[in-house]
């Protein structure tokens, strides 16, 4: 009865931690944010320096918006150096994978200096290509929030990241000012389109991704100018979830898909400490159990897609599996310290380690044109 009584603490213990760290990563994951004002960069292992930052900011010298394109980008990184723009294109990396989005110089880093690294990546891996076609990821979304339980959550949302192309027929022409505005009135045009459609519309993803196709190649035509021209915009992915309009049983929130998996490993452990083993009530509680698994494989890639920092989100699913470790171990050898197994780990360090590799290959060398969603992460 004694033992019982301890497994029972050590598993009631374990959910409650699991619990406020999942509540501590929703709100911070969930929270309702503004459209995004930057372009995903591939994920660095590490985050920004002050001198990373002192280093970039020294670019924005008084009247730098009235510098052509030419001047400002082979200051930020000389592409024809190549030990030089490498050793630059990594201090940039961590700035633009680490740097607050709401930080007092977002506008600039997130912004201006995206684009021109985007644009000097262009020169160096197109081969000093004389014409290049520069890519600029960027997103929109339209999300809707409500109170749940005294806090605000996001019970809908629609979003849309897509990639601009451009070409500029003479680059000492064009001016740093006048690119950064093309590429924000892009984005809110973006952003206007979302915010004008109800959730009905929203939620119908093909008639949507039909839709935006149609708008960015709209915007490609009206937003181009004489020395920035807009041609083959893509739309990179176009998903929304939550009810649409309230009426849709079958979608569920995050949220929702969290207190299932939290009452799916109660019932298990209930089941497996005190309900008979082989029995029917006993395969029924077990079977539900095993929902949490694919449940927790799934938020989990999606934290990864999401989070701003790997390396603390990482750190924070290690921490989550070091406070579990010993009730876990104390569980499984059923109160029976002896028969404890250090080397029985739980499903935490799975998920932990999974998310290694793909942050491992984000750090790799060379272009990833497609930012975040590098094809090669997804195995993981």
């Amino acid at each position: 009865m004694r033992n019982r009584l301890v497994i029972t603490l050590c598993a009631v213990v374990s959910l409650l931690a699991g619990a406020g760290l999942l509540t501590f990563w929703l709100v911070r994951s969930l929270a309702p944010a503004a459209a995004l004002n930057y372009t995903p960069w591939p994920l660095s292992p590490e985050p920004y320096t002050q001198a990373d930052l002192d280093e970039a900011l020294a670019l924005r010298t008084e009247g730098y918006e009235a510098q052509s394109v030419a001047a400002f980008d082979r200051a930020l990184a000389d592409w024809t150096n190549e030990a030089a723009f490498h050793a630059r294109e990594e201090r940039i990396r961590r700035l633009l994978c680490s740097y607050e989005e709401d930080g007092p110089e977002a506008e600039f880093v997130l912004g201006t200096l995206a684009a021109a690294m985007g644009a000097c990546s262009a020169r160096h891996y197109g081969g000093y290509c004389t014409q290049i076609t520069p890519a600029y990821a960027d997103a929109a979304a339209y999300t809707r929030s409500e109170d749940v339980f005294g806090d605000s959550y996001v019970v809908y949302e629609a979003s849309a990241s897509y990639t601009i192309r451009y070409q500029m027929p003479d680059e000492s022409m064009l001016t740093v000012g006048e690119r950064d505005r093309i590429l924000t009135r892009y984005r809110d045009a973006v952003q206007a389109f979302l915010d004008g459609k109800t959730e009905d519309e929203l939620s119908k993803e093909e008639a949507m991704t039909r839709a935006l196709k149609r708008e960015l190649k709209r915007l490609d035509q009206s937003l181009s100018t004489q020395w920035m021209a807009l041609e083959g915009t893509r739309l990179d992915d176009y998903f929304a979830y939550g009810p649409e309009g309230g009426r849709d049983p079958v979608r569920l929130s995050a949220l929702s898909l969290k207190l299932i998996a939290i009452a799916a490993m109660v019932v298990d452990h209930v089941a497996f400490t005190f309900v008979p083993y082989g029995t029917p009530l006993w395969t029924v509680m077990d079977a539900a159990g095993k929902l949490t698994g694919p449940i927790m494989f799934y938020m989990a890639v999606e934290g990864f897609h999401h989070t701003r920092s790997i390396r603390r989100y990482l750190a924070r699913l290690a921490v989550f599996a070091g406070v579990s470790y010993f009730p876990f171990l104390y569980f499984c050898a059923m109160g029976q310290p002896e028969q404890m197994n250090p080397l029985r780990l739980n499903v935490i360090y799975t998920i932990s380690l999974g998310g290694y590799w793909p942050s491992g290959c984000a750090a790799a060398p060379g272009p990833h044109p497609s930012g975040p969603s590098c094809s090669s992460c997804w195995p993981a």
